[in-house]
C-alpha cells in the first residue's frame, strides 16, 4: 500500500505567497500535521508538488525529520491528473492499493486512516472513502435504492443543484491502483470538469459504478476530519473545533 499528498496548491486563493499546505495551524504546517498521521500507515508517502513549491515543501519535510518521495506535476491539470503523476514514482509497480489524502486537510486522524484501510479490504472494495453526514456539504454522496455509492459530486461543478444537507467526503480515499489507474488513462475525457476543464478525481467514483465494481463509503468520519485550509476563517474555525 502506498500512500499520496496532493500537495501541489500554489496557496493563491488563499492569499499566500508559498504552497498552502506549509501554512502553520497551531504553530505546525498543515503538510507536516498530514505526514504525522500518515506515517502510521506508510513510512515513505508519495507528494505531488508544484515546480514552484518543489524546494520549499521537501525542504520543510527534511527539517521536520519525514522522509517522502516528492514528484512534481508540471501544469495545474486537476486532482485527476496529480494522482496520474505517482505513475513516475519507484514504488507504482510493486504498489497494489493506494490511498490519497489531500494535502491541506487540517486534521488528519491516524484513526480514520486505519479504520478505512481495514473496512476497506474487509469488504473487498475497488474504492472506498471515510465519510460523514452533514448540514452542509461541499460534495455530496449519491446512493441507489440498495444503499450503493453511485457518484460524489462537487459543488464547484454542480452548484446549487446539489443538497446542502446530505453525505460528504472528508478528503481521504483508498482504491485498487490497477483498475483506479486504467480509469485514469482510458476515460480521461470523461473526468474534465465542465467548470474547470480540469481532470477530476471524484467522477472516477460514477465510472467504477457504472463498470460494477464496488464502492463504499464508511460513516466513519466527524466534522473536525473535514475541515481543509482554503482561508483564514478556515483555520480559526479548526482552533475552535480542537479547543
Amino acid at each position: 500500500m502506498k500512500a499520496i499528498i496532493p500537495a501541489a496548491g500554489k496557496g493563491s486563493r488563499s492569499g499566500l505567497s508559498y504552497p498552502k499546505t506549509l501554512k502553520l495551524f497551531n504553530g505546525v504546517p498543515i503538510l507536516i500535521r498530514v505526514l504525522r498521521s500518515v506515517k502510521t500507515i506508510d513510512n515513505t508517502p508519495v507528494v505531488i508538488v508544484s515546480p514552484q513549491g518543489a524546494a520549499a515543501i521537501g525542504e520543510i519535510i527534511k527539517k521536520h525529520g519525514y522522509t517522502a518521495e516528492l514528484i512534481v506535476q508540471e501544469e495545474p491539470r486537476g486532482m485527476g491528473d496529480a494522482i496520474r503523476c505517482f505513475r513516475r514514482s519507484e514504488y507504482f509497480n510493486e504498489t497494489k492499493e493506494v490511498m490519497v489524502i489531500w494535502g491541506d486537510m487540517l486534521v488528519v486522524r491516524a484513526e480514520i486512516l486505519k479504520g478505512t484501510m481495514f473496512l476497506f479490504r474487509h469488504n473487498r472494495s475497488v474504492f472506498a472513502f471515510p465519510s460523514r453526514v452533514s448540514s452542509s456539504c461541499y460534495t455530496h454522496v449519491n446512493r441507489n435504492e440498495k444503499g450503493d455509492v453511485t457518484d460524489l459530486l462537487e459543488r464547484l461543478e454542480f452548484g446549487d443543484d446539489l443538497p446542502m444537507a446530505g453525505e460528504s467526503d472528508v478528503g481521504i480515499f483508498m482504491f485498487n491502483k490497477e483498475i483506479v489507474f486504467d480509469i485514469l488513462e482510458k476515460h480521461q475525457g470523461s473526468l474534465i470538469g465542465k467548470t474547470t476543464n480540469e481532470v477530476g478525481f471524484l467522477p472516477i467514483i460514477s465510472i467504477l459504478h457504472r463498470l460494477g465494481h464496488r464502492v463504499d463509503a464508511f460513516q466513519i468520519a466527524d466534522e473536525i476530519d473535514s475541515m481543509g485550509f482554503n482561508t483564514a476563517y478556515d483555520i480559526e474555525r479548526a482552533e475552535e473545533a480542537l479547543c
